[in-house]
């Protein structure tokens, strides 16, 4: 399916952090006794070095993408961007060492994006490792 857009009212979105509470899910994940820290670092693990294989063991779990929950806010974001005039659009890597994060993204979107949104945010959606170089022509 072809859809128009504009690339001068086009807003690239990143998934994680800022519309899926990836970090939730990780912490949710730990062992009771971890005590929880401030994120300090881009990669959640290092903020937990003691706990880094259990950080990386909940991150790679097939359904991990699947079940994140949603940010508050999210979706009022998505529309006040729509109701200003641009073009939303997701661009989010994959987390390589998920093989099912693409599969989890985009089943993600269809769960919480698309029933507001339509279709079309899982259809434009753009996941791939080297997001931070994409362009929109």
């Amino acid at each position: 399916m072809h859809y128009e857009t504009d690339a001068e009212k086009t807003v690239l979105i990143d998934m994680d952090g800022v519309l899926a509470n990836f970090d939730h899910a990780v912490l949710q994940g730990l062992s009771a006794h971890t005590e929880l820290v401030d994120r300090q670092n881009f990669y959640i693990a290092k903020d937990y070095p003691n706990h880094k294989e259990q950080v990386r063991s909940i991150m790679s779990h097939p359904e991990f993408f699947f079940e994140l929950p949603l940010i508050e806010g999210a979706l009022e974001g998505w529309a006040a961007l729509l109701e200003l005039g641009y073009e939303p659009r997701i661009c989010s890597a994959p987390l390589m060492m998920n093989p099912k994060s693409q599969e989890g993204k985009l089943a993600w979107l269809a769960t919480h994006l698309a029933p507001t949104f339509g279709h079309s945010v899982v259809d434009m959606a753009i996941i791939d490792r080297h997001c931070q170089v994409v362009e929109i022509a």
